[in-house]
């Protein structure tokens, strides 16, 4: 086996490892050579990807902020950072609805809306100045939205 082969191999699932003791320990391994053709795809879990948009969104802003592109007040950052995992949250809900029971998915989609919400509203900062008035209004906006999925939940 060359080295490519055994990577390969080292990294799949279905390979098991055993310890054969003595003075040097040698660690063996072995599969089973009907599974060498077996190509196992794991989907990420929704905190993966939201771990993935986290690191790349606080890169894209540290790139910004550092390269002197945009040199904004710390309510910028926090902002887009809150509204991208907000945002995140909801659409995920929306493309896995069917997988993602109804009281997840409740609990999942006002989650997402607080982060968007908190994010729009410091994003929104810079222009009004007034950010209690902006956590206001994402307020008054999540309570009609708690209301209208109460009314619709269960269709």
């Amino acid at each position: 086996m060359d080295l490519y082969v055994i990577l390969l191999e080292i990294f799949r699932s279905d390979l098991q490892f055993s310890y054969v003791g003595g003075q040097e320990g040698l660690l063996t391994c072995s599969t089973s050579a009907s599974h060498m053709s077996e190509v196992k795809q794991k989907r990420l879990r929704f905190g993966e990807y939201g771990i993935i948009l986290f690191i790349a969104v606080l890169g894209i802003l540290g790139i910004l902020y550092f390269g002197g592109f945009v040199q904004l007040g710390w309510e910028f950052y926090v902002g887009i950072i809150l509204g991208s995992e907000g945002v995140y949250t909801i659409f995920f809900v929306f493309s896995h609805r069917s997988q993602i029971r109804r009281e997840d998915r409740n609990y999942m989609f006002m989650w997402g809306y607080v982060l968007a919400a908190l994010g729009f509203a410091l994003f929104v900062d810079i222009f009004t100045k007034n950010l209690l008035l902006n956590i206001s209004v994402a307020v008054l906006i999540g309570a009609i939205l708690g209301a209208l999925n109460i009314k619709y939940a269960g269709r």
